[in-house]
């Protein structure tokens, strides 16, 4: 089985921490239950409405990843502006 969308139920529910500390419980995710491995966004950044950021639960870690969203002929375009991978992963 692969990634699969899906609203997080009550009794799955889990908290992660960004970089900064801030707690983030997700309501939705694209998870992989085999592997324990969860995408999910962690919200709009502040000063655009069209950059997100995004956590992605891996082996345990979380890796931060800030992208900007443009539509274009009905198409919806996602670009990465950063990724921050802790340094005991980025071997």
């Amino acid at each position: 089985m692969g990634f699969v969308n899906e609203r997080v139920e009550e009794k799955d529910r889990r908290t992660f921490k960004n970089k900064w500390g801030k707690q983030i419980t997700p309501s939705k995710w694209t998870i992989n239950k085999e592997k324990n491995e969860i995408l999910f966004c962690a919200g709009k950044n502040r000063e655009s409405n069209f950059c997100y950021d995004f956590l992605f639960y891996y082996e345990g870690d979380i890796i931060e990843i800030a992208t900007t969203r443009s539509v274009k002929d009905g198409i919806c375009i996602w670009s990465f502006l950063s990724i921050f991978v802790p340094s005991k992963i980025n071997k």
